[in-house]
């Protein structure tokens, strides 16, 4: 177990040097876009980029998802799901292409850089996940730092020296994208795992039915996440909305390593699935991540006031109130999505679009409810209670073929802390004295639990 953990360690630190790499490059490039470009420019930048992520799974059929996990059996199911699953993509973008072809006959605007970016990057999410199912996980992490190093460079000659605006962004975007795709199929040489042989219409079903529900599900995913957004526009207007958005800015620090993680994750659980002790090594991953994204969540409620008195404008201190429910709102997300893994390791990707719609449903029901009634907090309480909903269900469920077993004790003991610290940011004004407080119970925490933090470094520092 402890070198599963290692190996889970090394894959997660690969994946967040990829990851924070490109999220740095992407922010030092800001002050240039806002300059060159209008803000007409850039918000169709953001429709473009938006509407392309949006529609990747759905004109593909998500059927990547179904590569990355057939290619994390063996080299035989890779190549058979490759070539299957190039054929699906080869039939979806045509009809895609046709759509489009009549869009620009209506005059539709940036049709043609739309559908390249949405050919492209379907394209490059099909050989992107068998070379990371393959294990290729320094060339998939390699692909992405040299995508947005092209794409960085681009810009500033395309922006700066031929000012092109709108047109070189676009344009710098798609030659990215390109990059990526040949910087993967040359390195792992992609092409070896093409053989027209193996496809079939019966493969096609078989890939299709593990992929099909992904799409929903992804789709669902992205409405619980906007449907708070919308109910509040409704409810409570733009200022609300307003609010909202720079409370998210806090939680999503967690996802920084956490996106890493999960990528890590999803191969070591379809890896470890027909082990003998899977359970426990599940149970065992799952109690480490949630303690620590608790702790995660303490230290940033340590800071949350602070940072909202002196880092943003005063209009926006009330921002602070919806911050604790969000911060838990991304740790049942991202525990959410953990316990989800192992739905794709049994290939019952039905059930992760089902549990989906249940915590879609909770989420703008409370919505609707709590929204007039309490503005941002109610929000980030409703979208709180709606992952927290949707990561006991899978828990519930998925004891069917893999029992996770929840140290009930530690989580409340953790989730205590955290009410505690909430409490006292509502009592104490803000400064050192709230700080050191909230600070104390922190620390006391980890004081409480030191044997246990003791016994995983051992176990991850042990060599044998």
């Amino acid at each position: 177990m402890a070198e599963r953990a290692r190996e889970l360690i090394r894959n997660t630190g690969i994946f967040a040097i990829g990851s924070l790499s490109t999220k740095l490059l992407s922010l030092l490039m800001v002050p240039l876009y806002t300059t060159v470009l209008s803000t007409t420019d850039y918000g169709t930048v953001d429709v473009i980029g938006t509407f392309t992520g949006l529609l990747a799974p759905l004109v593909t059929l998500s059927v990547y998802d179904a590569v990355f996990r057939w290619a994390l059996d063996d080299a035989n199911d890779a190549s058979t799901a490759f070539s299957n699953a190039l054929v699906v993509w080869a039939s979806s973008m045509l009809i895609f292409s046709s759509i489009c072809v009549g869009l620009a006959a209506l005059g539709v605007a940036h049709i043609g850089y739309f559908w390249f970016m949405v050919v492209l990057g379907s394209l490059g999410a099909i050989c992107s996940s068998l070379v990371r199912g393959l294990g290729y996980v320094k060339l998939f992490t390699v692909a992405g730092i040299v995508s947005s190093v092209v794409f960085m460079t681009l810009n500033l000659v395309f922006l700066l020296q031929l000012e092109l605006g709108l047109t070189g962004y676009l344009l710098a975007s798609a030659i990215s994208a390109a990059v990526s795709i040949l910087v993967v199929t040359f390195g792992a040489q992609v092409w070896q795992y093409w053989q027209p042989t193996v496809v079939r219409p019966a493969r096609m079903q078989q890939l299709l039915v593990y992929s099909l529900p992904l799409v929903p599900n992804a789709l669902s995913w992205w409405g619980v996440a906007s449907a708070n957004r919308v109910v509040l526009l409704t409810f409570a207007g733009v200022a609300a909305n307003g609010l909202y958005a720079v409370a998210n800015k806090l939680p999503s620090l967690i996802n920084l390593v956490y996106g890493a993680f999960l990528q890590s994750w999803q191969m070591a659980a379809v890896k470890s699935y027909d082990d003998q002790d899977a359970g426990a090594y599940y149970t065992k991953t799952f109690d480490i991540v949630a303690r620590l994204q608790l702790l995660m969540v303490m230290a940033l409620l340590c800071v949350t006031q602070f940072v909202c008195a002196t880092w943003i404008a005063p209009t926006y201190w009330q921002a602070w109130q919806a911050v604790p429910g969000l911060l838990l709102t991304v740790v049942y997300t991202n525990m959410s999505a953990m316990v989800g893994a192992t739905y794709l390791a049994a290939k019952r990707t039905r059930g992760l679009f089902l549990t989906t719609v249940y915590s879609a449903g909770i989420s703008i029901g409370l919505s609707v409810v709590s929204v007039p009634l309490f503005g941002i907090i109610g929000a980030s309480l409703a979208s709180c209670v709606g992952f927290a909903a949707v990561l006991g269900i899978r828990l519930y469920e998925t004891r069917h073929f893999v029992g996770i077993r929840v140290t009930w004790s530690a989580m409340l003991k953790y989730h205590l802390v955290i009410g505690l610290q909430i409490g006292l940011m509502c009592l104490l004004p803000v400064g050192w004295l709230q700080g050191a407080c909230l600070s104390l119970l922190m620390v006391g925490l980890i004081w409480s639990d030191w044997p246990y933090y003791q016994r995983l470094f051992v176990t991850l520092t042990n060599k044998r």
